[in-house]
């Protein structure tokens, strides 16, 4: 189970890279988030016995607005941006990110718990 702190950060996050990087209004962006959380959190068995509903919480806020939001926007670009809003949400350390795209995102460190 994903600790209710970082869950509420990691959905925070989402939100904002729905208003930023999507042109969403922040409330449309909330609602968003809140009904696919929402259909998360009441998946039938067995994902609901088998802590599937966790998985989200292993993929970027940033993949999962643009999946929210029906629109693929390369992160590289948006980089410094993204490291922002993770950053502005609890999710990452002070480790900036590397420009370089033989490294690419991973050169951040994600807080995990």
């Amino acid at each position: 189970m994903v600790d209710s702190r970082l869950a509420a950060s990691f959905w925070s996050a989402v939100k904002d890279c729905l208003v930023t990087f999507h042109q969403f209004a922040p409330g449309d962006a909330a609602e968003k988030v809140s009904q696919f959380w929402l259909r998360l959190s009441s998946a039938p068995p067995p994902a609901a016995e088998t802590g599937f509903e966790d998985m989200v919480y292993h993929s970027e806020p940033w993949y999962v607005a643009c999946n929210l939001a029906e629109s693929d926007l390369p992160l590289l670009e948006n980089l410094q941006a993204y490291h922002a809003i993770l950053s502005r949400n609890g999710l990452v350390s002070e480790v900036p990110y590397s420009t370089n795209p033989a490294y690419g995102y991973q050169q951040s460190r994600l807080i995990t718990g």
